[in-house]
């Protein structure tokens, strides 16, 4: 079956090789209730976008500015009253505008060569995208792939993720493809909890299943992608979920109140299996995170206006060196000691 890229994520959490356009990180902010009242009636209403959200306006309070990754290539977004316009992603080799009047979202890498065009776009009162459609091309050794793709999303009534549905037709390679997929999500107390897509393809269908573990209470998002980017971003904006901006950008509904103890992927059908546990999360004094740590070693961190990523790295290195120094001036003192 396995035409569709779904997102491998590496146990070190770096990037995957990025996959045309397909990617919609759906589980955009986790958020607040379970499934409740659906406002969006099967998704694919609201009016044609013009704008995105203002970011604060989605509950999103330290919008990132920067982000990195093990402090490998900074990456970033802007913005232009309060609401996302661009960035970059995959250590600058992509980016991505988002445009007004009507809103057009494009994806690119920087050789023009892969390019992916979201337009059609429809969004509901608060201004998050119930459907839209997608062009999108790539080039590589092999031929390259061409192919447009369609998908339609619900929210309950506080502004949520319920579902996702959406298709993916065109010619990889030379040989033509064809498939669907759908997502449901559970959510409790504020707080993603399951994510479970089906992709249909030939008469064949697969499961993924994502779960998420909360055991930190004063855990809490600030405003970051980070649950989606280490479970599920979803299957249409940002290359087949291997970049989650749309969240980021307000455009697929609230982030979730807490940053997750722990995340399990089972994929296709229960055959494949991923695990990532998160053990720090640390934050800035106005209380935006950031960093958070992953799997015991793999850092994230999280720039801002008011706390760009190159101060923080001035300033905890600092910090490191002064504390190993002070470690290095302690056992000098017992040396001298056990010398007496």
């Amino acid at each position: 079956m396995k035409t569709r890229l779904n997102k491998q994520f590496p146990a070190v959490g770096a990037g995957s090789v990025k996959w045309f356009c397909v990617a919609l990180c759906l589980t955009v902010g986790f958020g607040l209730s379970a499934c409740s009242d659906d406002d969006d009636e099967g998704g694919g209403g609201g009016t044609p976008a013009q704008q995105p959200p203002k970011v604060a306006d989605v509950g999103i309070q330290h919008p990132v500015a920067q982000f990195a990754e093990n402090w490998f290539e900074i990456d970033g977004f802007t913005y232009a009253d309060g609401r996302m316009t661009g960035g970059t992603y995959n250590g600058g080799s992509m980016s991505f505008s988002i445009s007004s009047n009507p809103m057009v979202i494009r994806e690119w890498h920087e050789g023009e060569d892969w390019t992916s065009t979201y337009s059609n776009i429809k969004v509901n009162e608060s201004g998050f995208v119930t459907s839209a459609d997608c062009f999108f091309s790539r080039t590589d050794s092999l031929g390259g792939t061409d192919g447009t793709a369609s998908a339609r999303f619900t929210y309950d009534a506080n502004g949520y993720l319920l579902t996702e549905s959406g298709t993916n037709t065109g010619i990889s390679d030379g040989e033509s493809y064809s498939y669907s997929w759908s997502s449901t999500y559970t959510w409790s107390d504020g707080n993603l909890m399951r994510v479970e897509t089906s992709y249909v393809e030939d008469g064949e269908t697969e499961t993924d299943v994502t779960t998420y573990t909360y055991g930190r209470s004063d855990w809490t998002n600030s405003g970051v992608d980070f649950p989606m980017e280490v479970g599920y971003c979803g299957n249409f904006f940002g290359d087949f979920g291997d970049e989650c901006y749309i969240f980021s950008a307000g455009l697929m509904g609230r982030l979730t109140k807490n940053i997750p103890t722990r995340v399990v992927t089972m994929e296709d059908n229960g055959a494949y299996s991923r695990t990532h546990t998160i053990d720090e999360v640390e934050y800035n004094p106005d209380g935006s995170i950031r960093q958070i740590t992953m799997d015991g070693y793999w850092p994230y961190y999280y720039g801002y206006d008011a706390y760009p990523i190159q101060q923080q790295q001035e300033t905890y290195s600092a910090a490191a060196a002064a504390k190993t120094e002070q470690v290095a001036r302690s056992l000098k003192r017992t040396h001298r000691m056990m010398r007496r």
